[in-house]
């Protein structure tokens, strides 16, 4: 064996093969070391080896701790803001539909005052057709001579409605007119 060792290694039988046990000055130039010195080396290697994988694991171990805790933040206030984009997209929901009902109801009034507008409209101008036949019948009779003016009762009537002798029916007609001239334009201005 010891043939093996010396054409394998270059090294006599009576050497010792080990980790720094071997006389370095003749190989590699470095001092030789004894088996304490090279055991409290090794044991400092050790330690400090050992330290150094204490320090990484708890390093390791800290990081994980810090990613999962900030893990945990991230994933916290996405919760918080994903519940308070549901709760605002919930109130713009709500709002849209109070919106659109709102909207369906002046579009239903708008319909219903337009109708109403019409119906005062028609009014004004059944009211201004008697009038205005009224009117001209007087004025007519009016014209005639004095020999063919014929005192009769519908003249009279005539002359007592449009001339407002009696003065009841002539005034019940003006503000009549005057209140549904006035509900036309309130009834315009709000359609506008």
């Amino acid at each position: 064996m010891s043939a093996i060792y010396e054409s394998t290694y270059g090294l006599s039988s009576n050497e010792e093969i080990g980790c720094g046990l071997i006389d370095c000055t003749k190989n590699c130039g470095r001092p030789s070391y004894s088996i304490k010195e090279w055991q409290c080396e090794n044991n400092n290697n050790f330690n400090n080896s050992l330290t150094a994988r204490c320090e990484g694991e708890k390093q390791c171990y800290d990081t994980k701790t810090k990613q999962n805790f900030y893990n945990n933040k991230i994933v916290d206030s996405i919760n918080a803001v994903d519940t308070s984009f549901r709760e605002r997209l919930r109130d713009i929901d709500f709002w849209k539909q109070e919106l659109k009902k709102s909207l369906q109801t002046n579009i239903k009034e708008t319909g219903d005052l337009r109708g109403q507008r019409d119906r005062l409209r028609l009014a004004l101008l059944s009211m201004d057709l008697p009038t205005q036949i009224n009117m001209d019948n007087c004025n007519c009779k009016r014209m005639k001579n004095t020999s063919e003016i014929f005192d009769d009762q519908v003249e009279e009537l005539l002359l007592k409605v449009w001339l407002g002798t009696n003065g009841k029916e002539c005034c019940l007609l003006n503000s009549s007119k005057q209140i549904i001239g006035k509900t036309l334009d309130d009834c315009e201005s709000q359609i506008t």
